[in-house]
């Protein structure tokens, strides 16, 4: 997560987040979960990445 997404969810009442994610075999993450407690509710995600098109170049900025 990044920090300054983590820093606005505590300010809306983040209390607890953990996150478990699945890589395969070409370093890709296919799938994670998350489980989060906001405001005393909890909340569990699911998502499945799959289809990937062919990778893109990129290079870093000038």
């Amino acid at each position: 997560m990044d920090r300054r997404l983590y820093d606005r969810m505590r300010s809306a009442g983040l209390e607890e987040f953990a996150c478990d994610a699945w890589v395969n075999e070409s370093g890709r993450v296919v799938r994670f979960e998350q489980w989060m407690k906001v405001s005393g509710a909890s909340a569990h995600n699911v998502v499945t990445l799959k289809n990937f098109s062919a990778p893109v170049p990129v290079s870093a900025p000038k």
